[in-house]
């Protein structure tokens, strides 16, 4: 019971025989003449790689940390590994029984994590395409059921043991766990580690949330949350501060000082008029001074201060249907996704700068538009099947290209160079390196 309510609360973000060179390419740049205008398609974009093959329905996909290689994960239980620049496939990966909802490289770009429906995690080695060992998972928590640590010496399994959910920290290299955090009563709703690796934090059906000492496995502290099973909890990026959010229809965020160990804010009070919607998520701003919730399906958005706990700014019009938000690389803007608009919200002054889309009526792909890590550009995907990349500053389109295959998603690589365009059956990478090189000496 508690899993199904929960379910209805967190909303889980959703080819081949190899790369090839455009022996028949999946994509087709848009012809300035056609119904589907563009202010300009930007000369130094260039296609690197193409993958395709209709047996195999892609369901995650990740850059390693050094943007060389590509993971991907599919419905079939394959995961395949392969090298960017050549556009060769280095290993392909059978370790699961059923689709791979979850893929991840390590911090070091060593090990790569494959989780799958089958309750099971395969962490591999990247050089070689062997799998190193396989570890029983409660993948309920999907992306957080197996976490590497900052300096890829160790990872965190998350385990559903009669109900009552522990937390193993393993060798990364052969998978032995080192210790267990035991303590909760019911089964675990998150797991988080603080940036540092020297903390860890779990919430709980219990209404605990709960932080641990990597080093010894002891239970620091705990917080009770009152209202509402515990569901979310989160560190801030500096890891001074915690974010502990309710659950189904809360309206109210709950944000701890970790070093007091002392409750300071309770951010509530966040509905629109007469809607009785709960809170959708929230996130920490970069520099862990801010914290953004929002409401959906209407655009009901809030920025708070984490100086007094206050709200900063406020954004409601039920006239937007909102899928997604996120705070700019430099925390200067809110990237506000709508069905049909991509909007930039200043956070000083509270205003919407920029709107963002040349199709009326095609709606824009769930959490379909995302920030370069520099902060410079903007991807967006549409359910047009066109990938289009933004300048952030003026507004301007500086590439569309449309994609054959159904588009699902468009990822930038850590280094900013590369953009990925994953389909259902096919996935595409263009080299933007130019033009982030010409945006960044504008500036």
């Amino acid at each position: 019971m508690y899993r199904f309510i929960v379910l209805l609360f967190l909303f889980t973000i959703l080819g081949c025989n190899d790369w090839t060179e455009d022996a028949s390419p999946p994509v087709e740049i848009i012809d300035p003449n056609s119904q589907m205008p563009f202010d300009s398609i930007h000369s130094t974009v260039k296609k690197i790689c193409t993958f395709s093959d209709s047996t195999k329905e892609l369901r995650c996909s990740c850059f390693s940390p050094d943007s060389s290689k590509l993971l991907l994960g599919s419905h079939e239980g394959v995961a395949i590994i392969f090298d960017i620049k050549s556009g060769k496939k280095l290993h392909e990966l059978n370790g699961h029984t059923n689709p791979i909802i979850f893929v991840r490289f390590s911090p070091d770009g060593k090990f790569a994590l494959t989780i799958g429906h089958d309750n099971v995690a395969c962490v591999w080695n990247v050089d070689n395409g062997s799998l190193l060992y396989s570890l029983n998972v409660d993948n309920f928590l999907d992306d957080s059921a197996v976490i590497f640590s900052p300096d890829s010496k160790f990872l965190l399994n998350t385990i559903d043991n009669n109900k009552a959910g522990i937390v193993t920290i393993c060798d990364i290299k052969n998978g032995k766990t080192i210790r267990e955090l035991k303590g909760h009563k019911q089964p675990l709703t998150s797991v988080c580690l603080s940036s540092d690796g020297k903390k860890i934090m779990t919430g709980s059906f219990d209404k605990t949330v709960r932080i641990w000492d990597v080093a010894t496995g002891r239970e620091l502290y705990q917080f009770v949350v009152d209202e509402y099973q515990s569901i979310l909890a989160s560190f801030s990026p500096n890891d001074k501060l915690s974010l502990v959010q309710g659950g189904l229809h809360s309206k109210n965020i709950n944000i701890w000082d970790l070093n007091s160990e002392k409750h300071l804010y309770k951010l509530a009070g966040h509905w629109f008029n007469d809607f009785d919607y709960g809170m959708e998520r929230a996130y920490f701003s970069h520099d862990s001074k801010k914290v953004l919730t929002i409401i959906r399906p209407i655009m009901s958005a809030r920025i708070w201060d984490m100086e007094n706990g206050k709200t900063k700014q406020i954004l409601d019009d039920t006239t937007i249907s909102l899928t997604h938000c996120s705070f700019s690389p430099d925390d200067k803007y809110v990237l506000l996704v709508g069905r049909y608009e991509i909007m930039l919200w200043e956070v000083e002054t509270g205003k919407i700068t920029t709107i963002l889309n040349d199709v009326k009526y095609k709606r824009l792909m769930r959490s379909g538009a995302y920030f370069s890590n520099d902060g410079n550009l903007i991807a967006s995907s549409n359910e047009d099947n066109v990938v289009r990349i933004w300048d952030t500053v003026s507004g301007k389109k500086l590439f569309t290209a449309r994609t054959q295959d159904t588009l699902v998603k468009v990822y930038f690589s850590p280094d900013n160079n590369f953009l990925l365009a994953r389909c259902i059956n096919s996935a595409v990478i263009w080299d933007i390196s130019q033009v982030r090189k010409e945006i960044t000496k504008k500036e």
